[in-house]
């Protein structure tokens, strides 16, 4: 599940990992905040993948789109 702004995104993981190539971003390597990075494998979760879409109306309702 991802949250953008009013918009939330479910998603079959299994679906994103086939369709979504892996991406990888020097990331840090733990919450530390000791300045270690390492390259860390990410999946991009995009909108149009998510077999669920719901967004917040102006009445602070789920409307399913």
């Amino acid at each position: 599940m991802c949250i953008f702004g009013t918009h939330i995104y479910i998603y079959n993981i299994e679906k994103i990992v086939k369709q979504t190539p892996l991406t990888y971003e020097w990331l840090p390597a733990n919450s530390f905040g000791d300045g270690v990075f390492r390259n860390k494998g990410i999946y991009n979760f995009r909108k149009d993948l998510a077999f669920v879409k719901v967004q917040l109306d102006n009445n602070n309702k789920w409307i399913k789109l």
